[in-house]
């Protein structure tokens, strides 16, 4: 064989990707790219428990500033929602505009309303319409400490009383009070002392 025909044989032998080859890249690809949603979900997961927490805190510290040096005088669950979106009380990105009936939630499709809790002295802030994520991770945040938290209550299970500053949830027990359904919800009340 001549030189030339040497080298066109040689070339002719060179060959890309395999299917198999071509198939492990992909998969490669497939698991990085799983891993990055997965922690990008947990990262905004968390952002919107913080948001709540941060929402609770406005809310409770507008209402003390009414309420904080005289008792509470309006009847035991009255919705308050629109005294607080009235006055300020409710943060801007909790309020549709024209809405005085609920705030809006971090979560998508979830809404708060405010109750007065005049037998406690105190307001009653209620998310609704929560799924399971949500309801476990609010539920969560709630039974760490949370000056001024008198009652607590996931679906129908309270926990906390008017002696007992911290609700006696924990996250194993909190799972099972979260439905899979997305109408969950769950309510604190504070006192205004």
């Amino acid at each position: 064989m001549t030189n030339a025909a040497l080298e066109l044989n040689r070339c002719s032998r060179t060959r890309g990707f395999t299917l198999t080859e071509l198939a492990l890249v992909l998969g490669i690809i497939g698991v990085i790219i799983t891993a990055i949603w997965t922690a990008a979900g947990s990262v905004y997961e968390n952002n919107r428990t913080a948001r709540a927490s941060r929402q609770v805190l406005a809310i409770i510290t507008g209402f003390k500033s009414i309420f904080g040096i005289t008792r509470v005088n309006i009847a035991d669950w009255t919705d308050i929602t629109a005294l607080a979106i009235n006055n300020e009380f409710m943060p801007a990105d909790m309020i549709v505009p024209g809405n005085t009936s609920n705030g809006i939630g971090p979560w998508s499709g979830s809404i708060v309303n405010v109750y007065s809790y005049q037998s406690g002295n105190g307001i009653i802030i209620l998310y609704q319409v929560l799924n399971q994520v949500a309801c476990n991770d609010l539920g969560n945040a709630v039974a760490t400490t949370n000056p001024g938290l008198i009652w607590a209550d996931i679906n129908g299970t309270a926990a906390g009383d008017a002696h007992s500053v911290s609700p006696g949830w924990t996250p194993s027990n909190i799972s099972t009070y979260c439905s899979q359904a997305s109408g969950n919800y769950v309510y604190v009340m504070y006192s205004m002392n």
